[in-house]
């Protein structure tokens, strides 16, 4: 295959030269003689009416002088005869010979010979015109002789021109030789010419086939270097966007790759965490009613305290599952955002009175911090439900002081709505893993404080469809979640 195109086009080239040579050898040889003929007919015939047009009856002088004259720069010979003898001749062919003296043709310089045309000469073709001129091809056997000859009555005397007809064959001959021998230089040259633009014209297709086959062994970074001024360059431009087009293609898939390994990794992980999850509350449920099945449950009082931790366990399950059931929509794109438009701080508030007894039973001591200019459009429930998480996890891994302090601030087009709790810090290394679901703070503990659950997962997922941002950051004294909802324009900073 490699080389191909270069071989055809080549070949091509000399197909073209050849073919051109041949045409012209052949047109040479068939058309040149036929030309000549029929252009030398066309002159006899014009001078032969030129001829008859002299006036024979005035002096000999003046007539030869006007017969010389029309003949001078013809190639053709001029012979006048009466009664079988040669009056004016111009050529030695067929036995004539040329007038050497200007007299009468009685008088003295005339050499006359007789002339039978009959036994001299022979007709091969011949055409006569209404004018009573014939004209034709004249074959000599003798001599061997060919001419176009054109013979007419004028005044009594025979009048002939002749032209030889071999020359002319001759000059075809040499001429087509000459034209072989210009052809093999030619050839020759053009071979040369032909190898070379050939080459030089493949040249940028080859080069674009190296940077293909460079694409398609995943190398992009071969670049198609053409610089033709044509298609080929263009060509050779969209090679290369394609090239980088590709490029980028397959960085993305092998990110996305990337990003599936880690999320299908992630998902074994966390579906590892919810089975430890919920088996904790199986094993209770199932331990408990085991011992209640079997009697040593003794005394209405200890079959009550098992129903309880069985009922306990059990909401435990269900808040679990319905959690597991939240993120799995949000992260699949299932759940529309229901927005309105309301005042943050009001909203904050509203949670504040509806969790009252969440936040007595442990023991938070919350402070608000809110901007005024708080409007902005979000969905209350998963407002509510963001907020409940951090609440919740402030309750989980706050200090004994149960200090939270809830505050708002406008930046950036948002409201960003921060829940902050006195405690230990989380390790800068972690604070990008706890998003995940049932993140263990400590891989070495398995119960259930050392476990972040799906709260956090949760905002994560909920933010993520409001394209809004979030995140937590360590501070003086404890740690800060925070995350931002579409503020109104007229609640941006100026």
């Amino acid at each position: 295959m490699k080389g191909r195109i270069t071989k055809r086009l080549f070949l091509y080239i000399l197909l073209v030269v050849l073919g051109f040579t041949a045409l012209i050898l052949l047109s040479n040889t068939l058309l040149l003689q036929p030309l000549y003929n029929a252009t030398l007919k066309s002159t006899m015939l014009g001078a032969m009416d030129q001829i008859a047009a002299i006036d024979y009856t005035q002096e000999t002088e003046e007539w030869l002088t006007d017969l010389e004259e029309l003949n001078r720069g013809k190639s053709f010979d001029v012979v006048i005869r009466t009664d079988g003898e040669v009056l004016f001749s111009t050529s030695n062919e067929m036995g004539l010979y040329p007038r050497k003296g200007m007299g009468r043709p009685d008088g003295p310089g005339l050499n006359m010979m007789p002339f039978n045309p009959n036994k001299a000469i022979h007709w091969h073709m011949s055409e006569t015109m209404e004018d009573g001129t014939t004209i034709g091809t004249l074959r000599m056997p003798g001599a061997g002789t060919e001419l176009m000859v054109c013979a007419r009555e004028v005044d009594g005397a025979t009048v002939m021109l002749t032209q030889p007809v071999a020359p002319i064959r001759q000059s075809v001959m040499r001429a087509n030789i000459l034209l072989a021998g210009c052809a093999v230089v030619a050839l020759i040259i053009f071979s040369v010419f032909a190898f070379r633009m050939s080459r030089r014209f493949t040249k940028p297709i080859r080069r674009i086939q190296a940077t293909v086959g460079e694409m398609a062994a995943l190398n992009f970074d071969e670049r198609c270097d053409v610089k033709t001024g044509d298609e080929l360059q263009s060509l050779g431009e969209d090679v290369n966007r394609l090239g980088d087009e590709l490029q980028n293609a397959l960085e993305t898939l092998r990110k996305q790759n990337a990003q599936l390994e880690a999320d299908v990794e992630a998902q074994k992980q966390f579906i590892s965490n919810a089975s430890h999850e919920l088996r904790t509350p199986l094993s209770l449920i199932k331990g408990y009613a085991d011992e209640m099945n079997a009697g040593f449950a003794k005394g209405q009082a200890q079959r009550q305290a098992y129903s309880k931790i069985i009922a306990q366990e059990a909401d435990k399950m269900n808040r679990l599952l319905k959690e597991m059931l939240d993120l799995s929509r949000m992260e699949s794109g299932r759940i529309k955002m229901q927005y309105e438009t309301l005042r943050v701080g009001g909203q904050i508030q509203a949670f504040i009175e509806k969790y009252e007894g969440f936040i007595a039973e442990h023991q938070l001591d919350i402070k608000l911090n809110l901007t005024e200019n708080d409007t902005a459009v979000f969905d209350p429930m998963r407002f509510e439900q963001a907020l409940a998480n951090y609440i919740s996890n402030a309750a989980k891994y706050g200090d004994n002081s149960g200090h939270v302090e809830i505050s708002t601030a406008v930046q950036n087009g948002s409201i960003r709505v921060s829940v902050y709790n006195t405690g230990a810090h989380i390790p800068e290394e972690k604070l990008g893993s706890i998003w995940d679901g049932f993140f263990k703070g400590d891989e070495a503990r398995t119960t259930e404080e050392s476990s972040y659950g799906l709260g956090l997962s949760i905002v994560k997922a909920i933010q993520n469809v409001a394209g809004q941002a979030y995140g937590a950051k360590n501070t003086d004294g404890g740690v800060v979640f925070w995350f931002d909802v579409q503020a109104e324009p007229d609640s941006q900073e100026a």
